[in-house]
């Protein structure tokens, strides 16, 4: 009997406490069989203490003082056993309630990771709704975190003999929902600089189509034969001094677009259809750290591989090299397409004028 008795008490001794879920689980489930075991233990105790009467008078002493041994050290068996028992529990709570935050941190994570940010994705105005709504799940998600780092800060000050499990949780939880509020400032950054972009290609092609109906106009009204008369001939110049007019005026507006021009951001990059030839400038929109590179916002980078379009090859600027989340970067002007249209407005503008 107290062989078995100080067989469980190494076992328990040295038992561990789990990483993650599933271990964490399993050494719950496994303790709770052992518990139930040694509390049914003291059944054979008290039937050794029962056959204390059959023995010889000589016999009972040292009976009795290994019946006295045997009631310590089960007493402290089992006082080690319910005392691991609430540990693994409230470490199961913990890490059940931590998993369950990671798991919905991972994937928002994954989504706004992969989303795309290319010249193909027109729609901002639904993204803009799909990120007001993540905000307002943060903002839910802050207090559940909140609450869960005074949970495991609790466990750790009352030196819960799991601590380092708990230690590993509280530190992915932090770094989880610092990278997430990271991952904001990217959503923040595109959703401005692709909004802007849409807006501008969509002013240009109206402006063409206000230049190319503007020319079909006045090249259908200005064919003149020989039988106007000098009064028709008279409108027509009146007209015409107020389409130039018009038209003088509508510089403005191809300055404004000129200018607008020069802030454009590239998107087409952003799709692996249009590998990156030589070395494109980037600018970082968040701080991202990994063991192998550093970038911090307003970075300057380097893109040089961009065949995954949310994993991109980058060249930071104290020249290390890694594989970074597309997300993180601007491809900032020069937009040449943009550059080109404005070029194309202003010369049927002025083939317009004169």
């Amino acid at each position: 009997l107290l062989s078995w008795v100080e067989e469980n008490q190494r076992r328990i001794n040295s038992a561990e406490w789990g990483v993650d879920l599933p271990s964490v689980e399993s050494h719950l489930g496994s303790h709770r069989g052992l518990h139930q075991s040694i509390e049914e233990f003291r059944a054979k105790i008290e039937r050794a203490r029962a056959d204390e009467a059959q023995l010889s008078p000589a016999s009972r002493n040292s009976y009795r003082e290994y019946l006295g041994k045997l009631d310590l050290q089960y007493a402290k068996l089992l006082n080690n056993s319910k005392s691991r028992l609430r540990h693994l529990e409230s470490l199961h709570t913990f890490v059940s309630a931590a998993t369950k935050e990671l798991m919905w941190l991972n994937d928002k994570e994954e989504e706004e990771v992969n989303y795309d940010w290319s010249d193909r994705n027109t729609n901002m105005a639904t993204k803009k709704e799909n990120y007001s709504g993540l905000m307002r799940e943060l903002e839910l998600k802050e207090k559940k975190i909140r609450e869960l780092q005074l949970s495991g800060d609790r466990l750790l000050l009352e030196d819960h003999p799991g601590k380092q499990t708990v230690e590993a949780f509280l530190a992915a939880l932090q770094t989880q929902w610092s990278w997430m509020l990271q991952v904001c400032c990217c959503i923040e950054a595109h959703l401005k600089e692709n909004t802007a972009y849409f807006q501008f290609f969509s002013d240009v092609k109206d402006t063409e189509e206000y230049l190319n109906k503007m020319q079909e106009t006045m090249r259908k009204k200005y064919q003149c034969d020989r039988s106007i008369t000098v009064t028709r001939l008279e409108d027509l110049l009146q007209d015409s001094i107020d389409e130039k007019e018009q038209l003088t005026e509508y510089k403005g507006q191809l300055s404004a677009l000129a200018k607008r021009a020069k802030t454009i951001v590239q998107l087409k990059p952003r799709s692996a259809t249009h590998p990156v030839k030589g070395r494109l400038p980037l600018q970082a929109v968040c701080d991202y750290k990994q063991m192998e590179i550093t970038v911090h916002k307003g970075d300057e980078c380097v893109l040089l591989n961009n065949s995954q379009p949310y994993k991109w090859k980058v060249l930071n600027a104290s020249g290390s090299e890694s594989i970074v989340p597309s997300v993180c970067f601007l491809i900032p002007p020069p937009n040449k397409d943009a550059l080109d249209a404005v070029s194309r407005l202003e010369n049927s503008h002025q083939a317009l004028v004169t």
